[in-house]
């Protein structure tokens, strides 16, 4: 089974179904397909490649965030030499908790 890796700061959302969603730079896998992470099993439930801004304009919620400026303050974090750039087009992938 896939592993993802996620921030530590995202376990706890990961595992209480606030977070449903994570953008990448690359594919993670393929719809129906099943990961771990902090031992918890979830599942694809869509993957598309969209604008960068649309994460944090429309779906900042879902990747678990309270606000949009919380979600480009991360992905500036993770992303150092490149930040946020919202033309840039990431993978959205959509995923459920599997009981």
């Amino acid at each position: 089974m896939l592993e993802v890796p996620f921030l530590p700061e995202f376990r706890s959302r990961l595992l209480d179904d606030s977070k449903t969603a994570t953008s990448r730079t690359k594919r993670l896998g393929r719809v129906g397909q099943r990961f771990t992470a902090f031992g918890g099993v979830f599942q694809f439930t869509s993957i598309k490649k969209i604008p960068l801004r649309w994460v944090r304009d429309l779906y900042y919620l879902d990747e678990g965030f309270d606000d949009p400026a919380a979600f480009v303050k991360v992905w500036n974090r993770i992303h150092p030499r490149r930040g946020f750039v919202e033309t840039d087009r990431v993978w959205f992938h959509v995923f459920e908790r599997v009981p």
